[in-house]
Protein backbone atom coordinates (compact mmCIF):
# COMPACT_ATOMS: atom_id res chain seq x y z
CA UNK A 1 0.00 0.00 0.00
CA UNK A 2 1.71 3.44 -1.06
CA UNK A 3 1.29 6.51 0.65
CA UNK A 4 -1.75 7.88 -1.26
CA UNK A 5 -3.40 5.16 -0.22
CA UNK A 6 -2.93 5.16 3.38
CA UNK A 7 -4.33 8.32 3.49
CA UNK A 8 -7.51 8.92 5.33
CA UNK A 9 -10.50 12.23 4.35
CA UNK A 10 -8.77 13.82 6.98
CA UNK A 11 -5.30 13.30 5.70
CA UNK A 12 -6.14 14.49 2.13
CA UNK A 13 -7.73 17.24 3.43
CA UNK A 14 -4.89 18.23 5.44
CA UNK A 15 -2.74 17.43 2.42
CA UNK A 16 -4.41 20.52 0.59
CA UNK A 17 -4.37 23.05 2.74
CA UNK A 18 -0.24 22.33 3.55
CA UNK A 19 -0.16 22.09 -0.42
CA UNK A 20 -2.19 25.75 -0.88
CA UNK A 21 0.39 27.23 1.78
CA UNK A 22 3.40 25.96 0.94
CA UNK A 23 4.37 28.68 -1.15
CA UNK A 24 4.26 31.01 2.26
CA UNK A 25 6.64 29.27 4.30
CA UNK A 26 5.92 31.98 7.36
CA UNK A 27 2.53 30.78 7.41
CA UNK A 28 3.43 27.23 7.38
CA UNK A 29 6.34 27.55 10.23
CA UNK A 30 3.59 29.40 12.44
CA UNK A 31 1.13 26.78 12.16
CA UNK A 32 3.37 23.78 12.64
CA UNK A 33 4.28 25.65 15.43
CA UNK A 34 1.03 26.20 17.05
CA UNK A 35 0.59 22.30 16.70
CA UNK A 36 4.14 21.40 18.32
CA UNK A 37 3.44 18.85 20.64
CA UNK A 38 -0.50 19.38 20.58
CA UNK A 39 -1.71 16.01 22.01
CA UNK A 40 -3.59 14.03 19.66
CA UNK A 41 -4.73 10.84 21.91
CA UNK A 42 -4.33 9.68 25.35
CA UNK A 43 -5.36 6.35 27.24
CA UNK A 44 -4.12 4.50 30.32
CA UNK A 45 -2.64 1.47 29.62
CA UNK A 46 -3.07 -1.44 32.59
CA UNK A 47 -2.19 -5.01 32.40
CA UNK A 48 -3.73 -8.14 33.90
CA UNK A 49 -0.03 -8.99 35.06
CA UNK A 50 0.44 -7.17 38.53
CA UNK A 51 4.43 -7.08 37.49
CA UNK A 52 3.88 -4.93 34.88
CA UNK A 53 3.62 -1.34 35.80
CA UNK A 54 0.24 0.41 34.17
CA UNK A 55 1.20 3.84 31.80
CA UNK A 56 -0.33 6.35 30.18
CA UNK A 57 -0.18 6.69 26.76
CA UNK A 58 0.30 9.95 24.92
CA UNK A 59 0.21 10.60 21.09
CA UNK A 60 1.55 14.35 19.89
CA UNK A 61 1.88 15.99 16.84
CA UNK A 62 5.40 16.29 15.98
CA UNK A 63 5.40 18.11 12.47
CA UNK A 64 4.75 18.27 9.04
CA UNK A 65 6.35 16.23 6.31
CA UNK A 66 6.38 16.39 2.16
CA UNK A 67 6.23 13.06 0.44
CA UNK A 68 9.52 12.10 -1.42
CA UNK A 69 7.17 10.64 -4.17
CA UNK A 70 4.81 12.23 -4.60
CA UNK A 71 5.12 16.95 -5.44
CA UNK A 72 1.75 18.08 -3.39
CA UNK A 73 1.44 14.75 -0.69
CA UNK A 74 1.96 16.11 2.86
CA UNK A 75 1.24 14.51 6.26
CA UNK A 76 1.63 14.55 9.62
CA UNK A 77 4.33 13.13 12.01
CA UNK A 78 3.54 11.88 15.79
CA UNK A 79 5.56 10.78 18.87
CA UNK A 80 4.48 8.46 21.61
CA UNK A 81 5.49 9.43 25.30
CA UNK A 82 4.50 7.34 28.48
CA UNK A 83 4.46 8.16 31.27
CA UNK A 84 6.57 7.06 33.24
CA UNK A 85 9.01 8.58 30.70
CA UNK A 86 9.41 6.91 27.12
CA UNK A 87 9.72 8.82 23.90
CA UNK A 88 9.45 7.70 20.54
CA UNK A 89 9.00 8.22 17.25
CA UNK A 90 5.81 6.65 14.77
CA UNK A 91 7.62 4.60 12.24
CA UNK A 92 6.23 6.35 8.78
CA UNK A 93 5.01 2.86 7.24
CA UNK A 94 2.34 2.59 10.28
CA UNK A 95 -1.01 3.75 9.72
CA UNK A 96 -1.52 6.23 12.08
CA UNK A 97 -3.90 8.43 9.55
CA UNK A 98 -7.08 7.87 12.55
CA UNK A 99 -4.60 10.75 14.64
CA UNK A 100 -5.07 12.96 11.61
CA UNK A 101 -8.78 14.02 12.27
CA UNK A 102 -7.84 15.65 15.59
CA UNK A 103 -5.05 17.51 14.09
CA UNK A 104 -7.41 18.25 11.11
CA UNK A 105 -9.92 20.13 13.93
CA UNK A 106 -7.08 21.88 15.50
CA UNK A 107 -6.12 23.60 12.22
CA UNK A 108 -9.85 24.76 11.55
CA UNK A 109 -9.61 26.06 15.32
CA UNK A 110 -6.67 28.19 14.32
CA UNK A 111 -7.92 28.86 11.23
CA UNK A 112 -11.04 30.25 13.15
CA UNK A 113 -9.50 32.48 14.99
CA UNK A 114 -7.18 34.12 12.82
CA UNK A 115 -10.07 35.07 10.68
CA UNK A 116 -11.59 36.43 14.12
CA UNK A 117 -8.86 38.01 15.02
CA UNK A 118 -8.58 39.76 11.34
CA UNK A 119 -11.93 40.90 11.96
CA UNK A 120 -11.45 42.22 15.23
CA UNK A 121 -8.31 44.26 14.47
CA UNK A 122 -9.30 45.77 11.14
Amino acid sequence: MNEIEKMSQFSIQISAILSSISGYPEILKELEKNLKHYRVHSSFVEFTIPEITPYTLNVHFHKFSRSKKYRNIWYCKYYIYTQPGCLSFINKDLDYSHFDETVYNRICEIAHMESVMIKINS
